[in-house]
């Protein structure tokens, strides 16, 4: 493997499908081009950029605000088109940091898609699946801090695969929707309330077209 004149980053894979999923995000634009690896690992485009929290503040304008809103959307919606369900922090988790990195023009490129999900086999998700998808739920964290053994687990997360099987796939996708606007309150705690209705409206104009 030769990447004269490039930066990269190699990484070891996460889940099962992360490179395909990973590959489908860089086809359409969403996530960091896919590159030639050796099994087992992601090598990929170098993404510069910042975290959203990290922005300063002479580029918090509105309009600029209105576009990182849109690119977002717009990314989230191109992978809900594709059937992947992202599955984790947008714009901020508590400690400020994300899995979007923004470019001083506004453009953004989400990066790890470890946890993500390819709906392509639903209602059929594998056990690997069903765990990255309760992983993200404040409430399976808890239940773990419960949980009497491993069997446990299983048992809950066979329960779970019936009613991820029951649903249909946009609302499966539809909690990436919901991350999103936890992660804007979020940012907002930070970054000041000003921040937040130009990056949702943009949001919704970019998710929803």
């Amino acid at each position: 493997m030769t990447f004269e004149d490039r930066t990269i980053v190699i990484k070891p894979l996460q889940s099962q499908r992360e490179d395909e999923i990973a590959r489908i995000a860089g086809d359409i634009g969403v996530g960091p081009s896919q590159l030639e690896t050796l099994p087992g690992y992601l090598t990929e485009e170098f993404v510069s950029g910042m975290f959203f929290t990290e922005l300063p503040e002479e580029r918090l304008t509105e309009d600029f605000l209105n576009e990182v809103g849109s690119e977002v959307g717009y990314m989230l919606r191109r992978l809900h088109q594709e059937g992947i369900y992202y599955n984790d922090v947008t714009f901020s988790d508590p400690m400020g940091r994300s899995h979007i990195l923004v470019a001083l023009n506004g453009r953004c490129r989400l990066i790890d898609f470890g946890i993500s999900l390819n709906l392509d086999q639903h209602p059929n998700l594998g056990r690997e699946e069903v765990h990255n998808f309760v992983r993200t739920l404040p409430m399976y964290r808890v239940f773990l801090g419960m949980a009497e053994d491993q069997n446990h687990v299983d048992r809950f997360l066979d329960e779970y695969a019936q009613k991820l099987a029951a649903s249909e796939q946009s609302e499966i996708t539809s909690r990436d929707l919901q991350f999103a606007e936890q992660g804007i309150k979020m940012a907002m705690l930070t970054m000041g309330e000003k921040i937040g209705e130009p990056v949702k409206r943009g949001f919704l104009n970019g998710y929803y077209g």
